[in-house]
């Protein structure tokens, strides 16, 4: 019957969710399932909505209230979460109207190589557009001056290598580093790398982009990551190469929440319905997709979202959750003046 649904050239919708989908675990592969053009379930989200491989499946869809009693849902066991606006408003702290920089927190940006700028200057943007009392930029001199040409209100450090970061500034007066995007995948990269988690002691530090690649690549340094106030913003194919690959998204999800666990850290995982896994296991997703977003900087805005977060005082856990929220909703509001298609980062 399925296979004779899927074969009519009609628009199909299904209700709760499409027939043969499992709710809670990957399909086999030879499983005939429903291809629905919309899917309209009840109260919430299927946790196998959340999966890439099933997006084809499940169309578009929307959820219906049906009236089930919010006190008994919150009774219910669970380790899944959604971002809502209830979990936004549990952790958001409103800006003191008489607040002083140094009360916002020092963010220490660690970005950028000769011939990878952007990524530092949209890091860099992203924290400053974030609250942060004050921003620094450490790279190469290249860099440096791509940054401040667009944003003169950060703090600078040059780096006395041409072409990548080679060495760590003091670290001793930020509150949030953030580490990795553009600064090329190389030993020069690694050894910094290194040397910052062996130094580190209360910073948070959001490692993003070329700071997980170096780590795959080079084999070293993830049990140094242990026990410390650290972000990981890996994208599937990142955490597949840190962490080895997985057969399908429900392995990779809970890959995700063994190393948060072991580790101690929060791992965003970025993809179409980004997660949040907590050290405590529990996983938050983000439901908003936009493939505005699915543009090469996108990561390091958010990177910098986060590490501005984490300097003004939330926790890694906190910063992690609400970063990928305002990261969602400012994706929303481009969307509403340009087309998916000319969405930028920099927007």
């Amino acid at each position: 019957i399925i296979l004779y649904i899927n074969q009519h050239y009609t628009k199909i919708i299904s209700v709760d969710i499409p027939s043969g989908l499992y709710l809670d675990k990957p399909n086999p592969e030879s499983s005939a399932v429903v291809k629905a053009d919309y899917t309209f379930t009840f109260q919430m989200p299927k946790l196998s909505f959340l999966f890439p491989e099933n997006a084809d499946y499940i169309g578009e869809w929307d959820i219906l209230d049906i009236g089930l009693s919010d006190e008994c849902i919150e009774k219910q066991s669970t380790n899944f979460y959604i971002i809502e606006d209830t979990v936004i408003k549990s952790i958001y702290v409103p800006r003191k109207k008489n607040g002083l920089k140094w009360n916002f927190g020092h963010s220490l940006i660690i970005a950028g190589s000769k011939n990878m700028r952007g990524a530092a200057v949209l890091c860099t943007g992203a924290a400053l557009k974030s609250g942060c009392g004050l921003v620094s930029i450490h790279s190469v001199e290249k860099v440096i001056s791509s940054v401040i040409q667009k944003y003169p209100e950060c703090i600078l450090s040059i780096d006395k290598d041409e072409n990548v970061c080679s060495e760590l500034p003091d670290i001793s007066k930020y509150d949030a580093i953030a580490f990795g995007s553009g600064m090329g995948c190389n030993e020069k990269t690694y050894d910094v790398l290194v040397k910052l988690l062996k130094e580190i002691k209360q910073q948070k530090l959001v490692i993003d982009a070329d700071g997980l690649n170096v780590m795959a690549q080079y084999g070293h340094g993830i049990e140094l990551l242990q026990n410390k106030q650290i972000v990981l913003t890996p994208h599937i194919k990142e955490f597949d190469r840190m962490f080895g690959k997985s057969k399908d998204h429900f392995e990779r999800i809970h890959k995700a929440i063994d190393t948060a666990k072991k580790l101690n850290i929060v791992i965003v995982l970025k993809s179409v319905y980004t997660a949040v896994v907590l050290p405590s296991g529990k996983v938050y997703f983000n439901t908003v997709a936009n493939s505005g977003l699915a543009k090469g900087g996108s990561g390091d805005v958010l990177a910098g979202i986060i590490v501005s977060l984490c300097a003004k005082n939330y926790s890694i856990e906190s910063a992690a959750i609400l970063g990928v929220f305002i990261h969602s909703v400012a994706g929303l509001s481009a969307i509403r003046n340009l087309h998916p298609e000319s969405v930028l980062p920099s927007d």
